[in-house]
């Protein structure tokens, strides 16, 4: 607690008070970082998502797609993020200007001439950086058909702008607080269909996106400046994965469609939902399926495990705890699935919480990694930008198979055509 207040920096140069900008512009890495890649932000519209969008634009990647469930507010949060980065540029311009008149009036004052390759290099410091793709796309994760219907829209966007639908940063950062149980139009109780089952989907879908060459057509115009060949997914989790029910998931109570569950059945099993434990439960799982499919796509037949010949179509898996953050939706869900008792912790906790500009900087630490780094840690669970060790549960590789089976069965019905994502964990390690 002492360290957390006062902000003591870890092996990796930050601390908890360390903000997503501090990280993408602070965490510079020969060859590597954020800088031309392309990302796609859940929940990018609004507090810790607009900070880890803003600052990957801000580190230069060549384009950055908030996915959200309402376009209006993505189209507001679209217009900020091009705002702050003309700003920024307005500032660094002036900044550059300032250098350049300050060189010349002491070269003046000295009575030497204008070096000429100087000249031409503060030209080059002046030129403007390329203005990356910004834009929103409609997802509803309540909703398995909008998830699909998502990933057609941004295949059909990447290739009209980028010449490619290559994703380098998949970041699901889109989830609900705990709330009461409610069901879904697909038949799941809402909390684990919109915290785990729909991430897990539109990471199926994208994986043919994720495991693309950099090669080839990208290489052109924006993703002509990308430098590294592993691709990432990060699963925004939370701390409160260890506080889900007992045995750690709940499956068949989770599911609430008519073939699979009687009314008076579905009417207990809600009588027995716990908002704090439905939302710790889908964390959960967010942390098995990172340290599951980790392990199942490094040992896949189409994945190298050598990280010295890393494969063209590496992906790379990584959970954190973004800390608790002080955001409207968040206060407003502390307050009421706690009670007087969560107003009071909540008012003592206060010290404690972050603001969303370092509730992103987990995030976008594990994006911006180097490839080594990122395959050391391949499958971790991040805190303040550390690896840390998870729950009991979140180390159970019987509970995590069985978590990945059952995001796969229930998924199904919605994977079109040909389903790589199945076939390599079938020839990956434990053959789900």
């Amino acid at each position: 607690p002492v360290g957390h207040l006062a902000g003591w920096k870890g092996p990796s140069g930050f601390s908890s008070r360390t903000t997503a900008e501090q990280v993408v512009l602070g965490d510079k890495i020969e060859g590597e970082g954020v800088s031309g890649k392309v990302a796609v932000v859940t929940g990018g519209n609004a507090g810790v998502g607009y900070e880890t969008a803003l600052a990957l634009a801000l580190g230069g990647a060549a384009a950055v797609v908030l996915a959200c469930r309402d376009p209006v507010s993505g189209k507001e949060a679209v217009g900020r993020i091009y705002a702050e980065l003309a700003a920024r540029a307005r500032v660094r311009g002036l900044d550059t200007k300032g250098e350049v008149e300050s060189r010349d009036l002491a070269k003046t004052e000295t009575g030497s001439a204008p070096d000429e390759n100087e000249t031409a290099n503060s030209f080059v410091e002046t030129k403007p950086k390329p203005e990356p793709l910004v834009c929103c796309l409609p997802i509803d994760l309540e909703s398995f058909v909008s998830v699909g219907e998502f990933v057609v829209a941004l295949n059909a966007t990447l290739s009209e702008f980028l010449e490619s639908t290559r994703v380098d940063l998949l970041i699901h950062n889109a989830g609900i607080m705990p709330a009461p149980c409610k069901t879904t139009m697909d038949g799941h109780e809402r909390t684990a269909q919109v915290n785990f089952l729909a991430p897990f989907l539109l990471t199926r879908l994208l994986l043919p996106n994720l495991q693309q060459s950099p090669d080839g057509p990208d290489a052109l115009n924006r993703s002509k400046q990308r430098h590294t060949t592993t691709t990432r997914v990060v699963f925004v989790s939370s701390a409160v994965h260890r506080f889900s029910y007992p045995g750690g998931v709940r499956f068949e109570e989770r599911d609430f469609s008519e073939t699979n569950r009687s009314a008076k059945t579905k009417t207990k099993t809600k009588k027995n939902h716990d908002p704090v434990k439905a939302y710790g439960e889908s964390k959960l799982c967010l942390v098995l399926l990172a340290r599951m499919l980790a392990v199942v796509f490094s040992t896949s037949s189409s994945a190298e495990t050598n990280c010295a010949q890393t494969s063209k179509n590496a992906v790379h898996f990584h959970s954190l705890h973004p800390g608790a953050v002080r955001t409207k939706g968040s206060e407003r869900a502390r307050l009421q699935s706690g009670g007087w008792l969560g107003a009071v912790v909540h008012f003592l906790g206060k010290p404690f919480l972050k603001s969303a500009q370092a509730g992103a900087a987990t995030t976008v630490r594990c994006c911006q990694m180097s490839d080594y780094e990122s395959f050391q840690k391949n499958g971790g669970y991040h805190v303040n930008c550390e690896l840390r060790k998870p729950s009991a549960h979140a180390l159970d590789v019987a509970l995590g198979r069985k978590t990945v089976r059952h995001a796969i069965q229930e998924t199904n019905p919605y994977v079109v055509g040909h389903d790589c994502f199945s076939a390599q964990l079938r020839s990956g390690k434990y053959g789900f």
